[in-house]
Parts: structure tokens; sequence; C-alpha cells
């Protein structure tokens, strides 16, 4: 806590905002990608790219996981780099900005690593069970059947029921115009009433168990006689 007062609020605006603007740098590196790859995880990236292998070019399921995941192989590996070089540079950092900044770039470069190597190994092992039940074109099949299709059948119903939803709420309030400005005028005043009531410090008081004195004795005051006399003023 001393190390964060001690760093102006300045300098540590001015770090996050340069971190933030990395990572969009490197977004923006990324996207000149031949495959959709951009910062988005490489697990992700590879499901996509199974399905269209297996719906539109009507692969069989095995050989859609294995040229899904290899496709984007080096284009995930470079989005994957070029963000974990952004984020790699608050190493040489000096100073508190060093122990505030380091474990959160380091974490993010963990967390995209260990990203793109399950995405290599343990996701086109996922998806050839979950998808057993999948034909080429994208119909589920009876055949061979097994929990993870099933889970994956009922999920896209609910997943549709819940999108269709969606659509009758927004048909409703397009057709009912005055529910949104009402909604709109009670959210703006229980933010109102919230910023009445809720503190609006930067940094809530905290009672860390520990004070600070400074004690000014007369100059050629022996140690002992000073530790003693702070410990009668201060029982």
């Amino acid at each position: 806590m001393d190390a964060l007062e001690s760093v102006p609020l300045s300098r540590r605006s001015l770090l996050g905002f340069a971190l933030s603007l990395g990572a969009l740098a490197a977004a923006r590196l990324v996207k000149a990608s031949p495959p959709p790859s951009g910062p988005a995880p490489a697990a992700t990236v590879t499901i996509e790219n199974t399905y269209r292998l297996l719906d539109e070019e009507k692969m069989p399921l095995p050989r859609a996981a294995l040229h899904g995941a290899a496709e984007i192989a080096v284009p995930t590996l470079v989005s994957t780099l070029a963000i974990s070089c952004v984020f790699t540079s608050v190493v040489f950092l000096q100073g508190p900005a060093k122990y505030l900044f380091t474990p959160m770039g380091l974490a993010v470069v963990f967390a995209m690593l260990a990203s793109y190597s399950l995405s290599r190994t343990l996701t086109p092992i996922t998806i050839g069970q979950m998808l057993k039940g999948q034909h080429s074109g994208g119909s589920s099949g009876t055949a061979g059947e097994t929990f993870f299709s099933r889970f994956h059948a009922s999920f896209e119903r609910g997943f549709e029921r819940l999108r269709q939803g969606y659509v009758e709420l927004l048909r409703t309030l397009l057709t009912r115009r005055g529910i949104v400005p009402i909604i709109a005028i009670l959210v703006l005043s229980l933010g109102v009433v919230m910023f009445i009531f809720v503190g609006r410090d930067f940094y809530p008081a905290i009672d860390g168990g520990m004070i600070q004195l400074h004690v000014r004795a007369p100059p050629g005051t022996r140690i002992d006689e000073m530790e003693s006399a702070v410990r009668t003023s201060f029982p």
C-alpha cells in the first residue's frame, strides 16, 4: 500500500494508458494475418475454423478438426507472440511501478501462452468428442450420439430459445417506445440516490494496524534515554 501511494496518480494513469495502447497496437498488427486471428482466444478461433470446414467445406469430422487447428497455427502464434511482447515490456519498469504492473503483465503473457498451447492440443480432441454425432454440413445425426453431442444439441436449442426471446423483447420495445425512457429515468434516479449515499473517496480509509511516529530530542540524547522517553509517552 505504501508503494502504491508513493506513485503519483498521473504516472499511474500514464502507465495504464501505455499498456492499453500497446495492446491495441498489437491487436492492430495481428489483424493483418490471413485467417481471422486478432486478439481473440486461440481456442475460440480453432473452434470456429473447424466448424467452418465441417459446415461449408463438408469435411469429415476428424479431418475438419485436424485441418481447422493446423490452418490457423501460424497466425494465432503471431497474435499470441505480439500481445505477449507488449506485456513482457513491463519487466523493464523500475521502482514502485515494477511491483504494480509486472504481475499483471506476466499473468497476461502466461494466459496467452497457455491458451495457445491448449488450442493446439486439447481443443481439437474436445471438438472431436463434442461433435461426434455431427455430420458434414452441420446436421446432427442420431447414430453414434455421445453425451457431448447431446449436450451440444441441447445447448443449441436453449440458445435458440434465448435468441428468439431477445428478438421478441426488442420487438416489444420498438412497438411500445415509452417503456425505454421510463426505465432510463428510473435507472438515472437510482444512480443519483446511490451517488448521495455511496462513498466517493479514490482510496478508502484503511486501518493497517500500524502507526508511524517522528520524535525529536535534543542533540546528544542517548539511545536508551530516547527509548525510555518514547515508552513513557506512549505506553
